[in-house]
């Protein structure tokens, strides 16, 4: 199974100007840092993106489904490397794994994280149709919301098979750290991440926060899609309760560790959008969760995918690029403190160093 090279984006030496974070040192050096400021990864690496042959599985309906994904793949980290899977959000889908969280997937490619970019693909009316028909959706109830919710959480079932296949051949043989697996999603990508993680879903009042129309929510037909192989979440701009199929019962079954992010103007503010991002914290059991909040204008919605021109309409670029270093640095912090088991990372995770490098514009929760 044969992988072709895409092309070399970038080196991971934090000095292009772009994803540099305030206080990271991208020397690549092994001192631990004190705990205070942003935080530091070990090294700083090189990386080149290919593109695997392509993945077809047949989906609920009978028809096929491609699943696009790219492999950022750090040149000199040490092997095998921790994997971490990127997901993007927005309902019209992908078709090009390499606009799915590029600017995530190139920061922990720096960091040594083996980053595994996947495009979920939106489907045609038909398609849907059929989908809905074949999952037994009652028309009666309200029009079918599942849209992209129900794909996600199958695609990264059938990536993670194609890893453990790619991680057998020559060009990856000794590279990826099947053992330790970690799952970034933001807005959609966050619900297939929790869902990952052991969260709930009904898919039929699976509609977005606020919407109109939406069926009654029965905790009965809760679903879940725990992804034993993944260890570790981040979930950037996620729903919550009464959001997308989410339910207050559908996050006391999350176990293993989450990272969870938003800010002041994560989504529509008047309906209450980024409040409920937040709500589904304390609904999560305790032992390794944390919250990051960005109380700041500029921290829009797709400043949590990575992408700042949303926020330079609200804040300077400056501005922008530090709260995104916050979240880079978080979710570093976070992948290896439990992907690497990192000393440094669980250290920099139980202090309050993001409060004060943010001067307390960020608040850091923990359960």
């Amino acid at each position: 199974m044969a992988l072709l090279a895409f092309s070399l984006v970038g080196a991971g030496c934090g000095d292009d100007g772009n994803d540099a974070a305030p206080g990271v040192d991208a020397s690549g050096g092994t001192d631990a840092p004190a705990v205070t400021g942003l935080y530091e990864a070990a090294g700083s690496y090189e990386y080149d993106v290919r593109v695997p042959a392509p993945l077809t599985y047949i989906d609920v309906t009978g028809a096929p489904r491609d699943v696009p994904f790219a492999l950022y793949v750090p040149r000199t980290a040490p092997r095998p490397m921790p994997i971490v899977l990127v997901s993007h959000g927005g309902s019209d889908g992908k078709t090009n794994a390499l606009t799915s969280l590029p600017e995530w997937a190139e920061m922990f490619a720096r960091a040594g994280f083996l980053t595994v970019a996947i495009a979920h693909g939106a489907r045609s009316a038909a398609s849907y149709t059929a989908l809905c028909a074949q999952v037994g959706y009652d028309p009666a109830l309200s029009e079918c919301g599942f849209k992209i919710n129900w794909d996600r959480p199958h695609d990264v079932t059938h990536v993670l098979d194609r890893l453990e296949q790619l991680a057998t051949t020559p060009q990856l043989q000794g590279m990826l750290d099947l053992d330790h697996i970690g799952y970034l999603g933001h807005s959609a990508g966050a619900g297939a991440a929790m869902m990952a993680a052991g969260a709930r879903r009904n898919y039929y009042c699976s509609w977005p926060f606020a919407a109109s129309g939406a069926a009654p929510c029965d905790a009965a037909m809760l679903v879940s899609r725990r992804q034993t192989r993944i260890d570790a979440v981040v979930a950037m701009s996620p729903q919550g309760p009464l959001s997308d199929g989410f339910m207050s019962e559908s996050f006391p079954t999350v176990e293993i560790p989450v990272l969870a992010a938003t800010g002041q103007r994560d989504g529509n503010v008047a309906d209450g959008e980024p409040a409920n991002r937040t709500s589904l914290f304390p609904l999560l059991p305790a032992g390794g969760k944390y919250l990051l909040y960005v109380d700041d204008p500029g921290a829009v919605h797709t400043l949590f995918g990575g992408e700042l021109a949303s926020c330079t309409a609200t804040a300077s670029g400056v501005r922008c690029q530090e709260m995104r270093s916050w979240l880079f640095s978080a979710a570093t912090a976070f992948f290896d403190a439990e992907l690497r088991e990192r000393a440094e990372g669980r250290a920099w995770l139980a202090s309050d160093a993001i409060v004060d490098a943010s001067q307390g514009t960020a608040t850091w929760t923990r359960r």
